[in-house]
């Protein structure tokens, strides 16, 4: 048998053990970028296109890691802007500068990308159609502008690597081992100011959740 006091103080701790759940669940939330949350709340859904890849190479461990069609250095070079971005990207050293070219620092810049022209499933990638050294004050409706960093002879769009759980890593291996060396479509989001955030991809007809 509860006694009266025993009853008040159950009553009393349900509230505080509610509200220390809340807490640890607040706290979690903290730590998740303000800026990610914003752009995955209010961005503009994309299709990036990734490079053909060998399915053995891919899915290392517990993190899958993506190059893209517009990392590919090639691919940008034959876009409108690029010869105003192209002379910051390697500067030459000042005279009796030793410094390493580990120290160069980034360059960041903007690749616009247009969507394309029919909806289909699974999605098409949007098409890359031009360049530029700072955000686009002037954008056509089915279009958008990301960033991008370049450093190192390497461009990067933090949309690289992502933590694949164990439950999807047997399926996933699967897939990747039955489409061979083809390339995968991944889905983000992208903000204003050109940051990005993972939504999900597909391989083949299969669709994966980030």
């Amino acid at each position: 048998m509860y006694t009266a006091e025993r009853i008040v103080s159950i009553r009393k701790s349900i509230p505080l053990r509610f509200a220390a759940t809340l807490l640890i669940q607040a706290g979690l939330i903290a730590t998740i970028p303000a800026q990610a949350v914003y752009t995955h709340l209010t961005g503009k859904p994309i299709v990036l296109q990734t490079l053909p890849v060998d399915p053995y190479n891919l899915l290392q461990g517990y993190h899958l890691t993506f190059s893209y069609q517009i990392a590919n250095l090639q691919t940008l070079e034959k876009l409108p802007g690029w010869e105003t971005i192209a002379p910051q990207l390697n500067p030459q050293p000042k005279a009796g500068d030793s410094s390493s070219t580990l120290d160069l620092p980034s360059t960041s810049f903007y690749v616009i990308l247009q969507s394309p022209d029919q909806i289909t499933q699974p999605p098409q990638p949007w098409k890359p159609v031009a360049v530029s050294d700072r955000y686009p004050t002037r954008l056509e409706p089915n279009q958008t502008a990301i960033q991008g960093i370049y450093q190192q002879g390497t461009v990067r769009y933090g949309l690289e690597t992502y933590y694949i759980p164990e439950d999807q890593q047997v399926d996933l291996n699967q897939q990747l081992q039955q489409v061979g060396q083809a390339s995968i479509q991944v889905e983000a989001k992208v903000g204003t100011d050109g940051h990005s955030v993972p939504l999900g991809f597909w391989v083949d007809q299969e669709r994966y959740q980030f």
